[in-house]
């Protein structure tokens, strides 16, 4: 669904994407990632809850960028 919604949809030309995800595994996190890696994003910001559980599932998304 993400690949579909990333890569068949014609967004034109965009300032900003905003991707809101769920909480739960990173698959979401990592998909988003690995999808824009290669659509010259100059940068992310990503914003997460201060929770442990929360940080860890988004660290392996950090390290990614």
């Amino acid at each position: 669904m993400i690949e579909t919604f990333l890569q068949d949809v014609d967004w034109g030309e965009l300032d900003y994407l905003v991707v809101d995800t769920p909480p739960g595994t990173s698959d979401e996190h990592l998909s988003t990632v690995n999808l824009l890696s290669s659509a010259n994003v100059s940068g992310a910001v990503i914003v997460t809850t201060p929770q442990v559980a929360a940080l860890s599932v988004n660290l392996p998304t950090i390290s990614l960028l």
